[in-house]
């Protein structure tokens, strides 16, 4: 839960750019991995849960990696 201590979200933010500058282009992906709480994370697994059949039944799995790996990366 790495974004419920401000200071590490602000540092975090901040220095993405410093860090793929730098060649450390993991950063762009584990981002859009961490969670500002349980609560955030609970949510997003039970939606994940109850509406994935009709999520990849609309787009495919293809398109749907596509459009959740670029929300990360283009956030």
């Amino acid at each position: 839960m790495a974004f419920t201590h401000e200071g590490f979200s602000l540092g975090a933010i901040c220095s993405m750019s410093k860090a793929v500058q730098g060649g450390d282009y993991i950063r762009l992906l584990s981002a859009g991995f961490l969670h500002a709480g349980w609560e955030h994370l609970i949510f997003n697994m039970i939606s994940l849960f109850f509406f994935h059949k009709v999520i990849l039944v609309g787009m495919g799995v293809d398109v749907f990696m596509l459009i959740y790996i670029g929300a990360i990366v283009f956030r």
